[in-house]
């Protein structure tokens, strides 16, 4: 989980289309931990998830900002 949370922060640093490449990856490694069961793919669900609201949020400041 700690990897997963880390690669995401990672994501958030990269220039938009090698994040989008990347976050599809994660995607994948999300999908099994679905199969992993404990609640491994729920954790990752919410944090796919608040990372994607903190990826909106910014966009949405920035065009604010023009």
């Amino acid at each position: 989980m700690r990897a997963f949370k880390r690669a995401l922060h990672a994501a958030g640093k990269l220039p938009g289309n090698v994040q989008d490449g990347f976050l599809a990856r994660l995607d994948r490694v999300r999908c099994i931990g679905r199969q992993l069961g404990n609640g491994v793919g729920v954790d990752m669900d919410i944090m796919l998830s608040e990372f994607d609201l903190s990826v909106q949020a910014r966009a949405n400041s920035r065009k604010q900002e023009i």
